[in-house]
């Protein structure tokens, strides 16, 4: 299997997986080199990636750039919050990583149309059972965790290397995607500009068969961490 881990480390150290990566699994990380977008001196290094995935992993760690995602959003011209107070630009850092760690993976060269990618958040605690993968997905094109009502949850996925450029495109594709939303003369069968939703309306327009397999393949330990910048501060959030 190929794993491909993104995002912040937050507190991604307590969060332990029962994976050994060692000399099994191709791994590839892309992570920034600070531990949160609000902790500006609070840097991670490689060895807490190694003592979490392992010492075997591809890592390739970045200098955070907020500007980067607040200028698209501004090109775009489209509001800084979505209905739930969650900053646009922290939607755009989550797709942006998705996209840079596979395109890690796509660089390599090596792999196979059916070789298996598990796409995960480096800051869970990723557990699979394994035992059926590879015949789900002969049925099906992505493998997800929960149903989260009109979307699914966005911590894990699930799919063949012939579907990586489904993830990668939707960092660019959903700038169309955030343009028809707010345009008031267009309607789109997307109910809210929110993760779980953009993916699995994403997934649809690329003609993607998904399977919800619950915790039956994904498991994972997590805990949230909130800055001024989470959309759980309400009308109080920080841009």
């Amino acid at each position: 299997m190929i794993f491909g881990f993104f995002g912040f480390f937050r507190n991604g150290h307590n969060h332990k997986t029962n994976i050994d990566f060692n000399n099994q699994h191709d791994v590839y990380i892309y992570t920034p080199t600070i531990r949160n977008e609000n902790l500006y001196d609070d840097y991670i290094s490689p060895k807490m990636i190694v003592d979490k995935i392992g010492k075997d992993a591809n890592i390739l760690m970045y200098s955070y750039n907020k500007e980067l995602q607040l200028n698209k959003q501004k090109k775009l011209n489209i509001p800084k919050f979505n209905s739930i107070f969650q900053p646009i630009y922290r939607i755009f850092s989550f797709f942006y990583n998705i996209k840079k760690v596979l395109e890690m993976v796509k660089e390599s060269n090596k792999y196979k149309a059916d070789d298996i990618i598990v796409l995960s958040r480096i800051d869970i605690g990723l557990n699979l059972k394994t035992t059926n993968i590879e015949s789900l997905l002969d049925k099906n094109d992505i493998i997800l965790g929960v149903c989260t009502g009109y979307g699914t949850d966005d911590k894990c996925f699930i799919f063949k290397y012939k579907n990586i450029d489904v993830f990668i495109s939707l960092y660019d594709d959903c700038d169309r995607y955030f343009i028809d939303y707010y345009d008031e003369n267009i309607k789109i069968d997307l109910p809210r500009m929110v993760p779980e939703e953009i993916f699995m309306y994403h997934f649809i327009n690329k003609g993607m068969k998904c399977l919800f397999t619950g915790t039956d393949i994904i498991e994972y330990s997590f805990e949230h961490v909130c800055s001024e910048f989470c959309g759980h501060n309400g009308v109080n959030t920080k841009f």
